[in-house]
């Protein structure tokens, strides 16, 4: 197994470590951790990210049966996502991964103990919050506006001279998600003013992303491109799936129109810290470069910057 070079931890940890490196999981082990992670929508994201080579992927134990996971994506280096059931291990990996504010929980039962762990560990209060995960189980409810329309390679050149906001990258980069996801979005004049995309998919469950440029909100383009979107991946025989917070109500308000269903999801670890404080090494080493110039985001009201609703 692959290992970085962070085998200081932080100073702070009083848990004698687990293991003295961060193990990075290789190519061969990526393929045994995503047989061990559950298809389901909590999931979705980090399974996607984990089989494109949109992440970075660290385990304690054996990859195939691991005792805590953490996938790390790229654009969503905040919210690392956590598996396993040993909070411990979990957190003997976080506390060497750098550049973390709120853990991202996708396994029952580990909630409580490790937020416990890191209120002893950090030494401040750890809020939890849990996230809305929506899966649409049934064909989506018809919505259409006549300036949506599928997003592909023709349209390439407009999308790169838009604002990034808009710019689908759920496949790592705009050239691979047009062409090998699936994009509705709009655009007027020479820009795409919004845009809902596939992200990077593993299983059965596909991840969408959305955002809408300020101008342009409130005017139901972001439900059509979602129907839009799905029924196309529907066709494909995968089942789109909708994550976002609880105070992003435009994001809701596009899952509750389209037909969407209310599961269980995550839940996230906040550390009360001052705001924006990264947590984890401060100046890492790290082994080769990342994989995958532009990983997977999450819906609009996880990916930073900016958090606007679609």
């Amino acid at each position: 197994m692959g290992m970085s070079g962070l085998d200081h931890g932080m100073a702070r940890t009083l848990l004698p470590p687990i293991a003295p490196r961060l193990n990075e999981v290789g190519p061969r082990e990526r393929t045994e951790l995503a047989g061990w992670i559950e298809d389901s929508p909590r999931v979705a994201l980090a399974l996607g990210s984990l089989i494109g080579g949109l992440s970075r992927a660290y385990v304690v134990g054996d990859a195939s049966c691991p005792r805590a996971a953490v996938i790390h994506i790229a654009e969503a280096t905040a919210e690392p996502e956590v598996l396993g059931g040993d909070p411990a291990a979990a957190w003997s990996i976080l506390s060497r991964l750098p550049g973390w504010q709120r853990p991202h929980l996708l396994s029952d039962g580990l909630a409580d103990p490790l937020c416990h762990l890191m209120e002893s560990e950090l030494k401040v209060p750890v809020r939890r919050e849990k996230d809305l995960q929506y899966v649409l189980k049934t064909d989506p409810l018809d919505h259409r506006d006549a300036r949506v329309r599928r997003i592909t390679t023709a349209d390439l050149e407009v999308v790169e001279r838009s604002d990034r906001l808009t710019q689908p990258r759920g496949h790592g980069d705009v050239r691979t998600t047009l062409s090998r996801g699936v994009v509705g979005g709009a655009v007027v004049g020479d820009r795409l003013v919004s845009s809902v995309m596939s992200c990077a998919w593993g299983g059965v469950h596909v991840n969408l992303g959305a955002a809408t440029a300020k101008d342009w909100r409130g005017q139901g383009l972001a439900s059509a491109e979602t129907v839009l979107v799905c029924r196309a991946l529907q066709e494909r025989g995968l089942r789109p799936c909708w994550c976002t917070g609880p105070q992003n109500m435009a994001s809701q308000r596009v899952a509750e129109k389209v037909g969407f269903e209310l599961v269980q999801g995550g839940e996230y670890l906040i550390p009360e810290g001052p705001p924006g404080q990264a947590l984890g090494p401060r100046a890492p080493e790290t082994k080769g470069p990342h994989r995958g110039a532009q990983p997977t985001r999450k819906d609009i009201s996880r990916y930073r910057p900016p958090r606007i609703g679609p």
